[in-house]
């Protein structure tokens, strides 16, 4: 009865669907389905649908079957759906946040091999998370040195103006790294585009 009211996306699938159905969850009817079932029916995959995107379309065809039988076949109350919202797999891969330790902080100043600006900029924009474009617009005014903080421009969507502390580390570098410049200069070189371009490759083989 279900099987008939599934959209074109759960049809074409039908593989997916056996492969659940011959499995962990057999022909158990779909008023007795409860989350615990669900999660045991995607641990129970094969070895080939080991990765997330493969795990996550199987979860989509268990979410889709129980939410017609909801609606519009109304074999399960509402109230009794048994998955929560957020219960899909994430997809792709967590984000990774770069980390320098006091070891790399050492090794990276103490590189003469590579310049002091491309030094000043990676560490920088590990400590601060700052997206490039704004850090290759700072001008040694956007620091506020007697108090440690930073002050940005408009920032994404045509946000007021940012300001926050610096770590105290990065207000140190900065503060050496200024020497004798201007407060209007900019903290960083001008880049061609072409250089903006390869900025992060060459960050990288630093």
């Amino acid at each position: 009865q279900v099987r008939a009211l599934l959209p074109n996306t759960i049809k074409g699938n039908r593989a997916l669907v056996l492969t659940l159905s011959k499995g962990t969850l057999g022909n158990m009817p779909l008023v007795r389905i409860t989350k615990a079932d669900c999660d045991r029916a995607l641990d129970a995959l094969p070895k080939t649908a080991e990765s997330n995107s493969t795990v996550r379309h199987y979860a989509q065809v268990i979410q889709t079957v129980l939410r017609r039988a909801v609606h519009p076949a109304g074999l399960i109350p509402t109230d009794k759906y048994p998955l929560p919202s957020k219960w899909l797999p994430p997809t792709g891969r967590p984000p990774s946040y770069p980390i320098l330790y006091p070891a790399d902080v050492v090794m990276l100043l103490s590189c003469p091999a590579i310049p002091a600006w491309r030094r000043m900029l990676y560490g920088f924009a590990i400590y601060e998370g700052m997206r490039e474009a704004h850090m290759l617009r700072l001008r040694h005014s956007n620091i506020d040195f007697s108090n440690g903080r930073i002050t940005i421009g408009k920032g994404k969507n045509n946000l007021d103006a940012r300001t926050w502390k610096l770590n105290a580390g990065t207000q140190a570098a900065l503060e050496w790294f200024r020497g004798e410049a201007d407060v209007n200069d900019y903290i960083f070189p001008r880049l061609t585009r072409n250089e903006i371009l390869k900025l992060s490759v060459t960050l990288r083989d630093d």
